[in-house]
């Protein structure tokens, strides 16, 4: 059973992970920790340093540079170049006992993978 547990910043989700108590047979994908690998890959680099002058320092994204220059206003273009690569990490790591860990649960298109989600 694939389950997705999803909610904005604070609202939780690590609380509701562990009052789970899964056997340790489940997997956990934390959707932000892939989030931070998918910016160490030389083409999102590229592509976020194209789209966001300034974010790329020394060859490695300054996440902090990246966040002033993509929030608020520019958080579609941002998604639009990380979230193909943290799906396709998600794909490749799932297995039938599965728990998603993902504040954008529609975003990144896991509605449709998933047996269970829990809001």
């Amino acid at each position: 059973m694939i389950i997705t547990i999803t909610g904005r910043a604070g609202s939780g989700k690590d609380t509701v992970l562990k009052m789970l108590h899964l056997p340790s047979s489940y997997k956990i994908i934390d959707a932000d920790a892939l989030g931070h690998e998918c910016l160490l890959e030389p083409v999102i680099i590229k592509q976020l340093g194209e789209v966001f002058s300034g974010c790329v320092v020394e060859g490695v994204i300054d996440r902090a540079k990246l966040a002033k220059l993509a929030f608020p206003y520019r958080v579609k273009e941002l998604n639009h170049i990380v979230h193909p690569c943290i799906k396709k990490r998600i794909k490749e790591k799932l297995t039938p006992h599965t728990i998603i860990h993902a504040a954008l649960l529609s975003e990144l298109g896991l509605v449709s993978i998933s047996d269970i989600v829990i809001l």
